[in-house]
């Protein structure tokens, strides 16, 4: 396969996942302040900061806006031309990609990907505040949830479906780190307010936002508290969201595009990919409570760059050749192969 290729499929999964869950978040937090628990201006501005924070969209929204209101951050992470990280953004280059691999996806994938474009292009944050924003957010989730369904049930099981789903997982596994990591930086709650209503919604809206409710109530946790959700969110080996799932999945494709055996590993991706692997299934949550969440969360996202820039220098990117130094090395093999010859003729 020609890394062009492998990098194109490679972001086009990155960039669906990535509309996917911008959309989950802004859903979810728009419900938060719609349902009254932020209903005031302050509390407004001091709701969407870490979320946009978390996203490290913070400074690019400054640059634009001179206050923070539920409107304009709608506008800036759904439909700013702008902000690369919106979900306009994210389909539009997600789809440019797919156009450079129509022969490595199914023409109903491509479909899917076009209709989703057209359908952004035709909304306006006004018509989508006037119908309703939730409509909006839910069509944006479906359809990235049925290109990846079309994905699963259409494309071969070959080197293009790996890097398929290492986009998809490295994504989301960084993505779930950011949201659980909003908590923190939102309102890291009075020691009175531990346990309340607000800081129990907040919870909630973190679970949600990982479509992760469901599963954590059958689980059997008797209450949502910071070190259930966390443990969920970040050490679940069922979970399809949580980030534990999300790098085993990772490691699972790296290697088999590497080839290396368990155990082993024959690049610098392996290497890391397994690591982290390892070290997520034997942390423990009372230890990463104990180190702090932020901290390991932060860590955590650091780790996954580090996997992703070892992914690009390995697969994708080629090491800078001289053409001159090519030249002589060239010669000089064909020398080495000439001596080889003629002593071996004198030899005879």
């Amino acid at each position: 396969m020609l890394s062009r290729v492998a990098n194109s499929i490679y972001w086009f999964a990155r960039y669906i996942e990535r509309a996917e869950n911008t959309a989950r978040l802004v859903d979810v937090n728009l419900q938060l302040i719609l349902d009254g628990l932020v209903n005031y201006a302050e509390s407004v501005s001091a709701h969407w900061e870490p979320i946009l924070r978390s996203l490290d969209d913070w400074k690019a929204f400054s640059a634009e806006h001179s206050e923070v209101t539920s409107h304009k951050v709608t506008d800036f992470l759904a439909f700013s031309r702008s902000n690369p990280n919106s979900i306009y953004s994210s389909v539009r280059i997600a789809r440019e990609n797919a156009r450079q691999i129509r022969d490595q996806i199914s023409t109903e994938m491509w479909e899917e990907v076009n209709r989703l474009f057209l359908f952004l292009t035709k909304q306006t944050p006004d018509s989508v505040w006037n119908s309703g924003p939730s409509e909006f957010f839910n069509e944006v989730r479906k359809s990235s949830q049925l290109i990846q369904g079309l994905a699963s049930s259409t494309m071969p099981r070959t080197d293009a479906w790996e890097f398929f789903e290492m986009g998809k997982n490295i994504e989301r596994a960084d993505m779930t780190s950011r949201i659980l990591d909003v908590k923190y930086h939102i309102l890291l709650p009075k020691v009175e307010d531990v346990g309340g209503a607000l800081d129990i919604a907040q919870w909630t809206a973190i679970l949600r936002s990982c479509s992760a409710l469901n599963y954590f109530q059958h689980c059997g946790f008797s209450e949502i508290t910071a070190w259930n959700v966390a443990q969920l969110l970040i050490l679940s080996p069922m979970f399809p969201r949580s980030i534990r799932f999300c790098v085993r999945e990772l490691n699972k494709s790296i290697r088999q595009i590497s080839g290396s055996p368990p155990g082993e590993y024959v690049n610098e991706c392996d290497r890391l990919s397994g690591r982290l692997v390892s070290e997520l299934d034997y942390s423990s949550i009372n230890e990463i409570f104990q180190h702090g969440l932020h901290e390991f969360l932060d860590k955590t996202q650091m780790k996954l760059n580090n996997i992703h820039q070892e992914l690009q220098n390995t697969y994708i990117f080629s090491p800078q050749i001289s053409l001159l130094n090519g030249w002589r090395q060239q010669q000089l093999q064909q020398q080495q192969s000439s001596w080889f010859f003629t002593e071996g003729t004198n030899e005879t």
